[in-house]
């Protein structure tokens, strides 16, 4: 009885933490990623890669999701997947030749790197209201 107990003890702890750290921040994943560069080929998403494209290829996450990319303490925000891919075993992300600029993954080729979605930013769901008197009314801003 006394087992059970603190078996139940312990895994009502790790529920309450798990519960509680799981809002702040997206799980960072672990794993590799190179870099490549096709000037003038469409994507995956129908851009048009350049040189300056900003973006990374991951083979399922929606169009659009902005990640967090980091390699060796420097870290690249807000880079959206515009393609799909990497098509080599063992590859999480392919990221673009400005990305890979960025983080410092250009000369190594590919390495190890720690990347996580990014929370979307959500506009306020109703107007700022003030109060008159006993009566409030929605400001427009």
């Amino acid at each position: 009885m006394r087992r059970l107990s603190l078996v139940m003890l312990c895994a009502l702890i790790a529920l309450v933490f798990s519960v509680g750290l799981s809002g702040h921040k997206a799980e960072a994943q672990t794993g590799y990623a190179s870099w490549y560069s096709m000037p003038g080929a469409y994507t995956a998403s129908g851009q048009v890669m350049t040189a300056s494209t900003w973006g990374t290829a991951h083979r399922t996450l929606p169009f659009g999701t902005e990640l967090t990319v980091c390699y060796a303490g420097r870290c690249a925000y807000n880079v959206p997947v515009i393609d799909r891919g990497p098509y080599v075993y063992g590859r999480d992300l392919d990221v673009t030749a400005a990305v890979a600029d960025q983080i410092g993954l250009t000369y190594a080729g590919v390495g190890l790197v720690t990347w996580w979605v990014e929370e979307p930013h959500r506009p306020p769901t109703s107007a700022p209201r003030r109060v008159v008197g006993a009566f409030s009314e929605a400001v427009s801003m």
